[in-house]
């Protein structure tokens, strides 16, 4: 008896499947052949551009704020440094009614005494002023000249008080700069400003009172 062979829908089915499965790979088997690379494709390029870009611009950002920080750090450092006129104020830090001022290469600083000190005291604490500040001034190659002026109260023959000068003191640059000062500290300094100034003025009423050995320079 022979077997008769008989195949119902299901089997066509099931084979035209199978069919497609094959075409669809062959398919995608030919794409990948003829597919390029990643990197020949035009947004591969594009990303490139762009990381190269950003990576470009945060250097260049870091680069100014690096520069940044050093100017500012720069300018703190000059901040910090004191003008002429606040190391003046500060070497006269326990005087009243300061004034500083200037014309062409001359200074003139002024100020008011207000402690009651002995004329020689005073005088002292003048002329060792007059060299602390000289320094400082004649740092300045600007400055040729330091006007140094002192006042105070003074009474009259008739008993009214009043604001005067006590002491004026101008010794050219070229004079003050002669001298090692620091190497005189202690040291008798009178007869020097009276050799070296071209104003060295005291008050007549207190010059009677004048002692030289008194009258020594403190750098303190």
């Amino acid at each position: 008896i022979a077997k008769l062979s008989f195949e119902g829908p299901e089997e066509e089915l099931n084979q035209t499947k199978s069919e497609t499965r094959v075409k669809l790979y062959n398919m995608e088997q030919e794409l990948k052949k003829n597919e390029k690379p990643f990197y020949k494709k035009w947004w591969f390029w594009l990303i490139v551009i762009l990381i190269l870009f950003f990576i470009s611009n945060n250097y260049e950002n870091n680069k100014q704020s690096g520069s940044n920080d050093i100017n500012n750090t720069n300018s703190i450092g000059e901040s910090k440094e004191k003008t002429m006129e606040e190391k003046i104020k500060e070497a006269l830090k326990d005087k009243s009614n300061i004034e500083i001022s200037t014309i062409d290469s001359k200074i003139i600083v002024k100020y008011k005494t207000d402690t009651p000190l002995t004329f020689n005291t005073l005088l002292r604490e003048v002329l060792s002023l007059y060299v602390k500040i000289g320094k400082i001034i004649y740092n300045n190659n600007n400055i040729q000249e330091f006007d140094f002026i002192i006042n105070g109260d003074v009474t009259d023959e008739y008993g009214n008080k009043k604001i005067d000068r006590l002491i004026e003191i101008l010794m050219p640059k070229d004079n003050f700069v002669k001298y090692q000062w620091e190497n005189l500290e202690y040291q008798p300094i009178y007869n020097i400003f009276i050799k070296e100034t071209d104003i060295f003025y005291i008050l007549y009423s207190m010059r009677n009172q004048i002692d030289i050995d008194k009258i020594f320079l403190t750098l303190e």
